[in-house]
């Protein structure tokens, strides 16, 4: 316990020493607003399907047990509406 908490002292004074020398090399270079347009469009496309497909997700799996709500059907569970045929 004693070994943790000098580890944690020792890196949070070894960041306080660093982190001012890391911040006086130079501000980073300003980019011009084609450059943020075209990462502003880029995060977008990228990122646009991942976010609808998470709450999609979310919507999806947001009920108590399956069956009560055709389609709908908990994490790792599969939302059966009606009893699969049997072959005959």
């Amino acid at each position: 316990m004693l070994r943790g908490i000098l580890k944690l002292t020792l890196c949070l004074c070894l960041g306080a020493v660093i982190a001012p020398a890391a911040f006086a090399e130079g501000a980073a270079p300003a980019i011009t607003e084609q450059e943020a347009a075209a990462i502003a469009t880029d995060a977008y496309l990228y990122l646009y399907p991942l976010v609808t497909t998470d709450v999609t997700r979310k919507q999806g799996t947001n009920i108590e047990a399956a069956g009560l709500k055709p389609g709908f059907a908990p994490m790792n569970a599969f939302p059966t509406g009606r009893p699969s045929r049997r072959p005959t």
